[in-house]
């Protein structure tokens, strides 16, 4: 609150684990993508980088580049083509990477789709290089980058955004994220 009455900051709260009370600001990371955007790809492989999680310490980088490839194929093809904004979120990028039939057609409408100029037709193409146990390898290591997203509290405060991101920008704003220490290491 003294933030809110001495400086005029809107205040932004994600709580997910309700260590401050039941209250909670809520964060769509895709909310920040516009798929209208020629920097499209650019803004999905920003928040794909941030999802892969590297120690420094790999000595096989492949397997962190490729989920961080997929990734960025699957995030931009759920903002330029998932026609509910509701439903544009990476809930519905982690379910579409989880499953293999689900992985399978999603690949499959992206070779078919237009959208974007063609871009999402060519990551759709990029992903088929994927086979076999690569593929699965791979797909291990997204899973292993995605998990997080299974928390019922993660989920339920990654569906939407209760505040417009993009006014972080724009006006004076504090943005607190509060975790219990409890969790921090399962994150």
């Amino acid at each position: 609150g003294h933030r809110e009455r001495r400086f005029g900051h809107r205040i932004v709260c994600l709580d997910p684990f309700g260590v401050c009370g039941a209250r909670t600001d809520t964060f769509n990371p895709l909310d920040l993508i516009d798929a209208e955007s020629p920097t499209l790809i650019d803004q999905c492989r920003v928040l794909a980088n941030q999802l892969v999680v590297r120690a420094g310490s790999e000595h096989e980088p492949h397997w962190n580049d490729s989920a961080e490839l997929i990734l960025t194929a699957f995030i931009a093809y759920v903002c330029a083509c998932e026609p509910s904004r509701e439903e544009r979120n990476l809930q519905l990028v982690r379910d579409l990477v989880s499953g293999r039939d689900k992985f399978a057609r999603a690949v499959a409408a992206m070779q078919q789709s237009d959208a974007c100029g063609g871009l999402i037709k060519r990551l759709g193409s990029l992903l088929t290089w994927y086979v076999d146990r690569e593929l699965g390898s791979v797909l291990s290591t997204v899973q292993r980058h995605t998990a997080f997203l299974d928390s019922p509290k993660v989920a339920a405060n990654t569906r939407r955004s209760s505040f417009d991101p993009r006014e972080v920008r724009q006006r004076p704003t504090t943005v607190y994220l509060v975790l219990p220490s409890d969790q921090l290491e399962t994150l």
